[in-house]
């Protein structure tokens, strides 16, 4: 699946890219973006079942710092 802006082309370098992936060892969710439209190179990052869970958790928690520091700063 792919997560990308409003208006945002599908090649975009913000377009964010998410798949399962199974490299022999079992199933992952594989993240990724790409970093210029006019290179091959990405970012990759891969999570699976097991500590999912808890970066979900992380990020969701930093998400909420951002949201409050922004509030405390208008």
């Amino acid at each position: 699946m792919t997560v990308l802006p409003v208006g945002e082309f599908i090649f975009s370098d913000k377009a964010i890219v998410i798949s399962i992936e199974d490299e022999g060892g079992g199933e992952y969710i594989q993240i990724r973006q790409q970093m210029e439209i006019s290179s091959d190179a990405s970012q990759t990052v891969g999570f699976d079942p097991d500590e999912w869970e808890e970066v979900k958790d992380v990020v969701d928690q930093m998400f909420g710092e951002i949201r409050r520091y922004k509030e405390e700063t208008q």
